[in-house]
């Protein structure tokens, strides 16, 4: 049995063998929308991309940002997947969805905000507390110098999309949002 619908599951099928962080647009588009996660059946959740901030120096497109009432509740960030293991690119991964979801937290209507980073199929998860204005999800370990720290470790992206316990894990994620909106 897989973890998605099958139409979900064709759509990362299609993703080349080296895949650009473009080719996984329309995947997660497929997840977000079609049957899985937030499906237009249920309309009163919007899944749209966004352009990040021009200021930050990412060469990254787009994430995806899922609203409740046009309050975000859920961002999705897509990173190129041949970067994973470049520490850099995961520091810039790292605080780009970390600035991304405190931007975000005074608009959304949640005590959390939750986001995922995602690495090709690999995902990051974080979470963002509005109760005492910081991240609950991932802690940071910092050492006596950022060579010996690494604050965005590669084990950070493990957690696999297309394998069943990563579809449970975002499940469950997303599942805690809609009843969280279903109390509002």
């Amino acid at each position: 049995m897989t973890p998605w619908h099958p139409r979900v599951m064709q759509r990362f099928e299609r993703v080349p063998i080296k895949p650009q962080e473009s080719d996984f647009y329309g995947p997660y588009n497929t997840l977000l929308h079609d049957h899985s996660l937030f499906p237009a059946a249920y309309p009163i959740f919007t899944v749209a991309p966004q352009s990040p901030d021009a200021t930050t120096g990412v060469d990254s497109l787009i994430e995806y940002v899922i609203s409740y009432d046009s309050k975000p509740v859920f961002v999705l960030q897509i990173n190129d997947p041949k970067r994973l293991a470049n520490a850099a690119a995961r520091r810039i991964a790292d605080r780009r969805m970390r600035k991304i979801l405190q931007n975000l937290a005074p608009l959304c209507p949640l005590p959390t905000l939750n986001g995922v980073s995602a690495f090709g199929t690999k995902l990051g998860f974080y979470r963002f507390s509005q109760l005492n204005l910081a991240f609950t999800l991932p802690f940071v370990v910092e050492g006596d110098t950022e060579v010996d720290a690494d604050p965005a470790p590669q084990a950070r992206w493990i957690t696999d999309v297309l394998e069943q316990d990563g579809a449970d894990k975002l499940k469950v994620i997303v599942g805690k949002i809609k009843e969280a909106c279903g109390s509002l």
